[in-house]
């Protein structure tokens, strides 16, 4: 109930609010299911960041909604800053803070199956021929019909468990970063992942800002530069996400590289990521 009542306030009173001590509660939204851990580390890295920088205090608004909602919210500075996945149309709507939260882990995906199915293990199959599940308006979704596989979506990120446990599509890509946190989860056990295959497309995490924001902008911006020079942001990546990579064994798979027409890294922006040469697993592009 008390999560109900401060989004009912927060959407009454609006962002941009000053408290009476002059700092700016800074409001953005994790979901209000305590399953979902994957807020965690996006909202350690945001609080690290605003307390570089005098005047900001972030605010939690529990959320029950799509990303595309909250985005809606965030242009009507019902929101002040989000982090999401990375589009062109995003990039055009919104101001990013162009750090990968996760160095570019979000687009190694592991293929998340029902434990005891022919797809857990082995290489040996063609995934023109499986059915993936993502969420409707997710940026993978695109990625994936572009590149020739099919997709069955669904409008709740908790729906698509149960449809995958119901075989309403073969595999659901995750994240290396997140991945383990979902199967972990209550229910979840019943899922495993493919112990040889691993997908792989550009694509970030990026914290977006509306345009005009530029205050905040600039001190998620400076946030990011003091952090990644005192060695704080490397710290927290490896805190949450170092153990990831070792479980998921990238450079003993084979990874498929796709191609992301919404997203390219820019050169000058290569050093922050994780990308495939810095592994060493096969690679091979997918040719549906």
């Amino acid at each position: 109930m008390v999560r109900w009542l401060l989004l009912m306030v927060f959407v009454v009173v609006g962002s941009a609010a000053y408290a009476d001590n002059g700092l700016r509660t800074v409001y953005y939204p994790v979901p209000s299911n305590l399953e979902d851990k994957r807020s965690q580390y996006p909202e350690e890295l945001l609080s690290l960041l605003l307390t570089q920088q005098q005047g900001f205090k972030p605010q939690a608004v529990y959320f029950t909604h799509t990303q595309d909602r909250a985005l809606r919210l965030l242009e009507k500075q019902q929101l002040d800053v989000m982090w999401s996945g990375v589009d062109d149309t995003r990039l055009q709507r919104f101001r990013a803070i162009r750090y990968p939260l996760t160095k570019g882990l979000l687009g190694y995906r592991l293929l998340m199956v029902n434990r005891g199915s022919a797809l857990a293990t082995g290489k040996a199959f063609d995934l023109t021929n499986l059915r993936f599940g993502q969420g409707a308006g997710w940026p993978d979704t695109h990625i994936l019909r572009h590149n020739g596989l099919t997709v069955i979506t669904a409008t709740t990120y908790q729906g698509l468990f149960s449809m995958l446990a119901a075989q309403r599509f073969d595999a659901f890509p995750r994240a290396v970063s997140e991945v383990w946190l979902e199967l972990n989860a209550p229910g979840n056990q019943r899922f495993t992942v493919n112990d040889s295959v691993a997908l792989y497309y550009p694509y970030a995490l990026f914290f977006y800002v509306r345009k005009d924001d530029e205050e905040l902008a600039d001190a998620l911006q400076q946030g990011f530069e003091r952090i990644i020079a005192s060695g704080a942001f490397e710290k927290a990546f490896h805190h949450w996400h170092g153990e990831d990579l070792l479980r998921a064994n990238l450079s003993g798979r084979q990874l498929l590289m796709l191609d992301n027409p919404s997203f390219q890294i820019a050169p000058h922006e290569r050093e922050r990521y994780l990308l495939p040469n810095h592994l060493t697993g096969t690679t091979q592009p997918l040719t549906p």
